[in-house]
């Protein structure tokens, strides 16, 4: 068994993975107005060291090519002490096979939930989901916003965890028994409340398409493809992944 698992570059949450630790260190992928970059930032650097780090000390080299699901079907049968992951896992290990679950594996009744490490800055857990959309030519813009209303209801939002396994995306469903009633989600209440989003820019998901690729590209490093991964290095791909970004804050900026 290895210390944790981590999943590379492989994965698509690469860019969500790393934003925990860089906000720890007090870093950030932007400034605060939204106007320049600031991954290459030296508290920026140090949470992706770290994590970086933690990888290359204590988990194995054949992780970095998996994605997150790989690594959790790993986790539940014994490969890794620790992995990061969601809300959904609890939800998988309480379900037998033929429901799509993996409560017969060798870690579903071994498990528990934990926060995040605290970091120089605190502690910090990344919030993402799925939008709900009303286009501007439909022709019944009434009853689509009366769908929009239930499903963001409390007794919508709660039915919607108990299938899903996901987090709510309002508060007032967190107040419910289901969360109570069972310590490893319960955690994940707990969560929320470091919980923190990405920069809300019309440009963010062309960012993010350069990280994904950029962030990459430091796991290869991670997993020894380009040769012994030192803190130049690693601040080299940075500088190369900020003026990216910027030039497309750059290209936002003058429309």
């Amino acid at each position: 068994m290895y210390p944790i698992g981590v999943p590379g570059k492989n994965d698509w949450n690469v860019v969500y993975n790393f934003s925990p630790w860089i906000w720890a260190a007090g870093g950030d992928w932007l400034t605060p107005d939204k106007k320049d970059v600031i991954i290459n930032s030296e508290k920026s650097f140090k949470g992706i060291w770290f994590y970086t780090q933690l990888a290359k000390k204590y988990a194995p080299k054949s992780a970095l090519e998996l994605n997150t699901s790989q690594v959790e079907a790993n986790f539940a049968n014994g490969k890794y002490a620790i992995i990061t992951s969601g809300s959904w896992v609890v939800r998988s290990f309480s379900l037998p096979p033929e429901e799509g679950g993996i409560n017969n594996t060798l870690a579903a009744d071994k498990y528990a939930v934990a926060l995040y490490p605290k970091g120089p800055a605190g502690r910090y857990t990344f919030l993402g989901g799925s939008n709900l959309v009303i286009f501007k030519n439909t022709k019944y813009p009434k009853q689509a916003w009366e769908v929009v209303k239930y499903l963001v209801s409390k007794e919508a939002q709660i039915e919607y965890v108990k299938y899903t396994g996901f987090v709510p995306a309002t508060i007032d469903a967190y107040d419910t028994p289901y969360f109570d009633a069972n310590n490893n989600r319960k955690m994940f209440k707990e969560a929320i409340k470091y919980g923190r989003v990405h920069p809300c820019i019309d440009v963010w998901a062309q960012c993010e398409t350069i990280l994904f690729r950029r962030l990459g590209i430091l796991w290869d490093y991670v997993a020894g493809m380009y040769g012994e991964f030192d803190e130049k290095k690693m601040k080299e791909q940075l500088n190369q992944t900020a003026e990216e970004l910027r030039m497309i804050l750059k290209t936002s900026r003058s429309k």
